[in-house]
This record gives C-alpha cells, sequence and structure tokens, in this order.
C-alpha cells in the first residue's frame, strides 16, 4: 500500500508501514510499563509439568508435519484452555472475524485467538493474536531439506 488509496486491509496483509500511513503512531518509550509482569516469579506446578510434557511427547514424532491448525490443536488450544478468561461478560474467542474503521480505512480479519467482550459473537476485543509468517524462499534452509 505506497499510497493511502486503498480503504480496505487485511490483518494478513497489513504491514507497520501501512499502518503509519492511517494512525499516526510514534514510539514512545516506557520501559517500566511492564515491569511488574516481567518480574513476576511463577513456578510451574507437577500438573502443569506433566501437561507439557505429555504434549511434547505425544506430538514430537509429527512436529514437522504439522500444518498451523495442527499446531494449534495439539499445543496452543490445551494450554489456553488451563485459563478460565469467563467473567463479566468477556470471554475468549477462536478465528471469528473482527473490523474496526479507522481515519476512513476498514482494518479487518479473522485473529486466531482474541479476549472480547460479548455473548454470543465478540463485541469489544481486548486482545488479539494474529499469526504472522513470511513465506519460505526456495534459500530456506528447512525447504532444501526436503
Amino acid at each position: 500500500m505506497e499510497d493511502l488509496k486503498k480503504t480496505e486491509i487485511s490483518f494478513r496483509n497489513v504491514t507497520y508501514r501501512d499502518i503509519k500511513k492511517i494512525v499516526d503512531i510514534k514510539k514512545k518509550y516506557n520501559f517500566l510499563k511492564f515491569d511488574k509482569w516481567f518480574s513476576y516469579v511463577y513456578e510451574i506446578n507437577k500438573e502443569e509439568e506433566l501437561l507439557m510434557l505429555n504434549l511434547i511427547k505425544n506430538n514430537r514424532l509429527y512436529l514437522q508435519s504439522f500444518n498451523e491448525e495442527q499446531l494449534k490443536a495439539s499445543f496452543i488450544i490445551p494450554i489456553l484452555f488451563r485459563v478460565n478468561f469467563i467473567f463479566d461478560g468477556i470471554r475468549d474467542w477462536y478465528e471469528y472475524s473482527i473490523s474496526t474503521k479507522i481515519n476512513g480505512v476498514l482494518l479487518k480479519g479473522k485473529p486466531d485467538f482474541m479476549i472480547a467482550k460479548g455473548d454470543f459473537f465478540p463485541e469489544k476485543p481486548y486482545f488479539f493474536i494474529q499469526e504472522f509468517k513470511r513465506s519460505n524462499t526456495n534459500s530456506d534452509p528447512e525447504i532444501l531439506i526436503y
């Protein structure tokens, strides 16, 4: 998107350069903002350790053949299910479409996971994960193995 003539952008294709043209983003350095999170000491309990070890044991032979959905179903979702996200009308959502219009440009997509307010459809997202991966090139070492 070299100019702002596009009026619609998918999360899948958006770049930081695109966003900077839509919204006046400026870096704001606040190194203390996440200090509490990053300094939090969490001890993994036996049950959590067993869950992780079993996920690895049951899937290690097949990891290279996993596509995105298999990886999510086999590893990420079992871990996310350990967290109770449902409270005060907020819950977890998987593969639901969201969109917003900012300065005349529609941003839309279907995030892999989000935390949002809503009962039967997400109404107000607070956080979402959208996987980003560049396409492999012929010089990618993993492709050369095959």
